[in-house]
């Protein structure tokens, strides 16, 4: 599973969690911490399409393996 699927996983949990509380400050805080995941998510996915050129660079700075 990638990181995007699992952040909103925690996302749906949390909602489940909070539609099933009768605690209204316990219920909004889930509700924060669902839309939080869904922000985590959204980076983690567009994060994915970045070319990590710092891999690149760091893997042609890499010293061959001496074996």
């Amino acid at each position: 599973m990638s990181n995007h699927q699992a952040y909103r996983n925690n996302a749906a949990k949390c909602l489940d969690m909070a539609d099933k509380t009768v605690d209204v400050p316990i219920r909004l805080g889930l509700i924060d911490m669902a839309h939080v995941w869904l922000r985590l998510a959204e980076q983690a996915e567009k994060n994915d399409h970045i070319d990590p050129i710092h891999l690149r660079l760091a893997g042609a700075a890499a010293p061959p393996d001496s074996v």
